[in-house]
């Protein structure tokens, strides 16, 4: 373990891990529950997070080239849009093909 491995060296650091306590990381949580792992887990949340606005930007730029789908990022996390949030990925992309906007929350 890294207090045992560092010792006294390591008295009085401190440490944080991502989180949130939001709606998205709600549903996600209790989501991942019914799938049977720990939504709650480190960087879980912001793993799923991550690839769904990957997947997201991926169809409004109708291409898989990041130099074609990376400017499109901040538009589907940002309003003007639809909510999304975890769970609603399938609707999210129908929403982009037919040429409506979303607000991915996760």
């Amino acid at each position: 373990s890294l207090p045992k491995n560092v010792g006294s060296d390591l008295d009085g650091s401190y440490g944080q891990i991502a989180g949130s306590d939001s709606k998205g990381a709600e549903i996600f949580a209790a989501q991942a529950k019914e799938l049977g792992f720990d939504g709650t887990s480190a960087y879980a949340s912001e793993s799923y997070d991550a690839a769904a606005l990957i997947m997201l930007a991926m169809q409004a730029a109708n291409s898989t080239d990041p130099a074609e789908y990376g400017s499109k990022i901040m538009d589907v996390a940002n309003a003007p849009g639809e909510v999304i949030n975890p769970g609603d990925l399938g609707k999210a992309l129908d929403l982009i093909k037919a040429g409506k906007d979303v607000d991915y929350q996760g």
